[in-house]
């Protein structure tokens, strides 16, 4: 699964790559911790509204971009771990 997982996610952490940025400087960016943006990057969890408006502008992309990125990788987890997990601000 893991395997499958590491498929399908890059799109999020190679958009954050491009940018040169560490998951540490993001995470400061949006006033998460660092292993909150590595969820986000897994799909693990889901940003709230405002905490992915700001992940999109420090990334230099759009919310509806990032949205979909994160929805799509959401969609291929297995359905046990796919169950929302709203980050806390």
């Amino acid at each position: 699964m893991a395997r499958r997982r590491a498929r399908i996610q890059p799109t999020l952490r190679l958009l954050r790559q491009a940018q040169q940025k560490t998951l540490q400087q993001l995470a400061e960016e949006v006033g998460v911790g660092h292993n909150t943006v590595s969820g986000w990057e897994r799909g693990m969890h889901v940003p709230n509204a405002m905490q992915l408006g700001m992940y999109a502008r420090a990334l230099g992309a759009s919310t509806e971009d990032c949205l979909r990125l994160l929805l799509e990788a959401r969609a291929k987890m297995p359905v046990a771990a796919a169950e929302p997990k709203e980050s806390a601000v």
